[in-house]
């Protein structure tokens, strides 16, 4: 799963004077925000927005396959290791 989001970034300041007083200031300030999870499954691409409704949904369906595959490399790696000992 690879997530899309959307960055925005703004800055601003300013100077003043006033009779021989000075003054300035500035800020800067930024908002991510997710816009997609990019799913990616054998030989599937799916993209799911997530700023609508049900797409939450979706995504949380598709947890259980995704426990299930890395259970199963897990699985896969112990083995591998276990006949390489042996040898």
């Amino acid at each position: 799963m690879i997530p899309i989001i959307t960055a925005s970034f703004g800055l601003g300041g300013g100077i003043g004077e006033e009779k021989n007083d000075s003054g300035g200031g500035g800020g800067l300030g930024c908002k991510i925000s997710p816009d997609a999870i990019l799913v990616i499954k054998d030989n599937q691409v799916e993209m799911m927005p997530v700023n609508t409704r049900g797409s939450l949904d979706k995504l949380i369906e598709k947890v259980p396959e995704l426990l299930e595959k890395i259970n199963t490399c897990k699985q896969k790696k112990k083995e591998e290791s276990k006949l390489e000992k042996e040898e």
